[in-house]
């Protein structure tokens, strides 16, 4: 019977330690984006779907009133300069960094910048 015990104690015991090591090893980030130039509900949905595509990014919610996109990534897979670099290359401004001007010219026209 204690050798039950012990075997049961010693299975809890690692169980322990193997969900305490996930812990210290979740690698997820998540962060809110300026994205001043997004207009609408296409808008959204473009960015959505293309971050949505990228390896490690693991939600994705843009915000058109606000006008930021917030993402969730594993950062073992990807990284913020990553996850910009993709917002610009969509066609969106992104902080400061202007939208890739070719890819821009590319969206519809109600996605495009008013004034």
């Amino acid at each position: 019977m204690k050798k039950i015990q012990l075997f049961i104690v010693a299975i809890l015991g690692f169980g322990v330690s193997a969900f305490a090591q996930d812990a210290k090893t979740d690698t997820t980030q998540n962060i809110a984006i300026n994205t001043p130039s997004i207009q609408c509900g296409m808008c959204k949905d473009r960015i959505e779907e293309n971050l949505g595509k990228m390896e490690g990014v693991t939600a994705v919610d843009v915000n058109v009133k606000g006008k930021t996109t917030t993402v969730s990534w594993d950062e073992k897979k990807t990284n913020l300069a990553q996850i910009k670099a993709a917002i610009v290359n969509i066609g969106y401004d992104v902080d400061d960094t202007q939208a890739n001007q070719e890819a821009y010219m590319k969206l519809p026209r109600c996605c495009k910048k008013k004034g």
